[in-house]
């Protein structure tokens, strides 16, 4: 069922966003970067199957972030997926001490505001709450 696929992606995009929060707060930076692709891939997949497009594979996901970017006017989004990217090596630097801890929260931060421009895009979003805080 088509109607449904898009409330379980969305779902599922909460709570890896969730569980990447609990484990970033936790020190459990090896868990972070994954869960936070997770969160961001589904809410990706969320859009498209509500718009009844399938993405086969990352490939796929990439090209379609950028096309929904491009048509909302939001290039940001694009960098949801770059983001993500950029948590591991971050995390090193800080444990190199070359940037602060300041660097990977707004990493993280900007990450999680991504997702929420991305569900924001579901029919019925816009005006509804995405039943979690938002990222502080």
């Amino acid at each position: 069922m088509v109607g449904d696929r898009p409330s379980r992606f969305r779902s599922q995009s909460i709570r890896c966003r969730s569980a990447a929060l609990s484990a970033a707060r936790a020190g459990q930076w090896d868990r972070v970067e994954e869960l936070l692709w997770g969160s961001a891939v589904a809410a990706v997949k969320a859009v498209a199957t509500s718009r009844d497009e399938r993405l086969e594979d990352e490939n796929d996901v990439r090209r379609y972030v950028s096309r929904v970017a491009g048509e909302v006017g939001d290039r940001s989004l694009e960098e949801v997926l770059a983001n993500v990217v950029r948590v591991g090596p971050v995390h090193l630097q800080v444990q190199d001490s070359t940037v602060s801890w300041d660097e990977l929260y707004h990493v993280v931060k900007r990450i999680c505001l991504g997702v929420e421009r991305l569900l924001r895009l579901l029919p019925g979003e816009e005006e509804a709450h995405l039943g979690t805080k938002p990222v502080q």
